[in-house]
């Protein structure tokens, strides 16, 4: 690797040099694409995460509500069965 001159050319490390940088910058390009298309797939799925939280919370009231009246219906059979139960003792 020497030139007429005697001085050693560094024209082949040059360019397996910028090989390797060319190689780095196309891994880096590649490596944050990867990361962009699973951030995108994560904050999909976050999205449906949330779309299904907002769907629960908005049937959790009602469900709420209609298992308080059943517990009101529960408590007045369990006094109804009280009371004929002592009734039945009486005679």
């Amino acid at each position: 690797m020497s030139d007429p001159n005697g001085q050693r050319n560094w024209q082949s490390v040059r360019v397996v040099l910028e090989g390797l940088i060319l190689a780095g910058i196309l891994w880096s390009i590649s490596n944050q694409t990867d990361q962009t298309k699973a951030i995108v797939k994560l904050q999909t799925q976050m999205d449906s995460i949330q779309t299904n939280g907002l769907q629960l919370s908005q049937t959790i009231p009602p469900l709420s509500r209609e298992v308080d009246k059943l517990d009101l219906r529960v408590a007045d059979h369990d006094r109804r069965l009280t009371e004929l139960e002592q009734v039945r003792k009486l005679k």
